[in-house]
């Protein structure tokens, strides 16, 4: 059937009948290890699909990673193919600190909420507390879930990107 002749007949269709496409038929011509040279065969669109990319070449379309060499210890020689994220450090920064480090703040670090200042709905007012015991409190949940975090100590705050690549900010503002 040629294409106007297809296109004819599905164009009169409506678009809840047109025919499902889960499997696509192709002629295998030249082949001689099947019984007749001109058969059918019906394959499942899915065979084809490449192989999914990593996380990180997905969200920025760029390799991220680096496989990680190490010959120093023989523990360390275990894990030579495990990958690791390279970062840039950013002179800005006080702290550019990965998973698994603390917010070290002081009260003194810690500014009064602007008079016109808007917050967030997700905002969270800690009572009867001091300004490290709440960074500390930050800390551990970030790294509880597994975040990256960047600490500005002079500012008390915070840039964090989550693994699936979410970035938000967490700043501490004192209370009237």
């Amino acid at each position: 059937m040629s294409y106007t002749n297809k296109r004819k007949r599905f164009s009169g269709m409506p678009a809840g009948e047109l025919p499902s496409l889960k499997n696509i038929s192709f002629s295998m011509q030249g082949t001689t290890d099947l019984p007749s040279a001109g058969a059918m065969r019906s394959v499942n669109p899915t065979e084809y699909i490449p192989a999914p990319k990593n996380k990180e070449e997905i969200l920025t379309g760029k390799k991220t990673l680096e496989k990680e060499t190490s010959d120093n210890d023989s523990c360390d020689n275990n894990f030579s193919g495990l990958a690791s994220v390279s970062r840039e450090e950013n002179k800005n920064e006080d702290q550019s600190l990965g998973i698994g480090d603390i917010w070290k703040i002081s009260d003194s670090d810690v500014h009064t909420l602007p008079e016109h200042h808007p917050l967030e709905h997700t905002s969270v007012f800690v009572p009867h507390s001091c300004a490290p015991d709440v960074a500390l409190q930050v800390s551990e949940a970030l790294h509880a879930l597994s975040v990256a975090a960047k600490f500005q100590n002079s500012k008390a705050k915070v840039k964090c990107q989550t693994i699936d690549g979410v970035h938000f900010r967490v700043r501490l503002y004192r209370g009237k």
